[in-house]
């Protein structure tokens, strides 16, 4: 934007994994509802790393600590939740923190993990950075649902990711349902795919936790169904990612993650394009005013919030390939020929040609195009 001053928004590789749920409908029965009181939650936010070779973001603006403070607030009590952020989220020290909740945990308890940093795929598994990585190793979704379920006392997990791969959480899930444990992923994007720099997800999981989005049927009740269909809704046109919502069997479907709490933005999607001297920038939608938006500029400051009318709004266009067909994919800057081999709603699922499957991921324009 020519004229304007970036406001550099911290932000991790993040993992989302994208299931669908089927239907979601609440019936008028009751439902099982999260209870913070009886809560124990690690969060792991890195934003910097002793390896001088990766990247790093500012700890302004940082998302999971307005999403910890969100919880608290939920009655999560301060005693039963870890937050260690860049340096002190070290291997040895986050999987103390770890340990701790789980010895401590009880009979009927959930147990919340959240990361965001930098997510890898080593030998078709996700693993998490923490700060001293390049030292201590990484801590992989399998050694975590393994951990988990060896030590966790209590009836339930929630795993949440925001970085690259982090939809890998599905394979931590797996291993804790087998355990007799019900399990929940909410990730940034699919296992196979990396991710952008933006808040989006962890944004939208405080608007989740918070309260502030739509429940499923006008219930009232925001359950998996609403959670699910919001966060990728976001992810999709804010930032092109194939979003992961997925629940072992053993996790309750009409599970209730919040309840309506007034402000609620009725329009929906928030996240669109806004025309900004004839090129379109995305936007969040802040406020509406009869047919009026207040729109805020991703990756800007404040001061360029405006009112626009809905002629400069438009929601992002998603080129649509047909399977088998031969592209061309944008990694790392490069374009590499590629096969489609699965479509759906403007994701697709390639193969790079001369390489193996491992490289495989979804991917939407503009980091597709046909030959």
């Amino acid at each position: 934007m020519q004229a304007m001053k970036p406001f550099i928004r911290a932000r991790l590789c993040a993992i989302f994994l994208f299931c669908s749920f089927g239907s979601f409908a609440f019936t008028q029965t009751a439902a099982l509802a999260w209870d913070p009181a009886s809560t124990r939650a690690v969060f792991l936010g890195v934003l910097e790393w002793e390896d001088s070779a990766l990247a790093t973001w500012p700890d302004a603006g940082r998302a999971d600590a307005v999403l910890v403070d969100v919880l608290i607030a939920r009655g999560l009590p301060k005693a039963r939740i870890s937050y260690l952020k860049n340096r002190q989220a070290t291997k040895a020290a986050s999987i103390k923190a770890l340990d701790t909740a789980l010895a401590a945990s009880a009979h009927g308890e959930t147990l919340i993990f959240y990361y965001c940093g930098h997510g890898s795929r080593s030998d078709g598994s996700t693993a998490f950075l923490p700060y001293d990585n390049l030292s201590a190793g990484t801590i992989t979704a399998a050694w975590l649902g393994r951990h988990i379920a060896q030590g966790f006392k209590g009836e339930r997990v929630i795993l949440m990711g925001d970085c690259c791969y982090s939809g890998g959480l599905s394979e931590a899930a797996d291993i804790i349902s087998k355990a007799g444990k019900g399990a929940l992923v909410l990730a940034s994007v699919v296992s196979s795919s990396v991710s952008t720099g933006a808040w989006t997800f962890t944004e939208s999981l405080v608007d989740v936790f918070a309260g502030k989005i739509q429940g499923d049927l006008g219930s009232g009740r925001i359950g998996i169904g609403a959670a699910s269909s919001y966060l990728t809704e976001n992810m999709r046109n804010a930032d092109r990612q194939l979003a992961l919502s997925y629940r072992s069997q053993s996790f309750p479907a009409s599970f209730v993650l919040a309840t309506e709490s007034p402000p609620l933005l009725s329009v929906r999607p928030l996240y669109r394009l806004a025309q900004y001297k004839n090129q379109w920038y995305p936007v969040r939608i802040l406020k509406t005013d009869g047919d009026r938006f207040l729109v805020h500029y991703q990756g800007w400051g404040a001061e360029w919030d405006e009112w626009l009318g809905p002629e400069r709004l438009k929601l992002p266009e998603f080129l649509r390939i047909a399977p088998g067909k031969s592209v061309m994919v944008e990694w790392a800057g490069k374009w590499y020929p590629a096969k489609v081999l699965k479509e759906d709603s403007g994701f697709h699922f390639i193969h790079y040609e001369g390489y193996g499957p491992e490289w495989d991921e979804w991917v939407a324009s503009p980091r597709i195009r046909e030959k």
